[in-house]
């Protein structure tokens, strides 16, 4: 049973412009909340980003969920 994950894709603009890691999906199971899972997730996507030449980490959270929303502004992302 998977209790957490991250999936990502690198997106690649255009000739010469940089890249961008593109956070498809971040899950962590109820159980798991509030552990430092989904923290430990994030840094390591963004570790990855900064060892692929990313300029910047993307993602998107759905307006009705506000756990995620509250998860990303309690690390100052928006």
């Amino acid at each position: 049973m998977v209790r957490c994950t991250a999936s990502y894709s690198f997106l690649r603009p255009a000739a010469d412009l940089t890249q961008s890691l593109y956070l498809k999906e971040l899950y962590v199971s109820e159980a798991e909340r509030r552990s430092g899972v989904g923290k430990l997730l994030m840094d390591r996507l963004i570790e990855i980003a900064q060892e692929t030449a990313c300029s910047r980490v993307e993602w998107t959270a759905d307006s009705d969920n506000p756990l995620a929303i509250a998860f990303y502004e309690r690390r100052g992302m928006r």
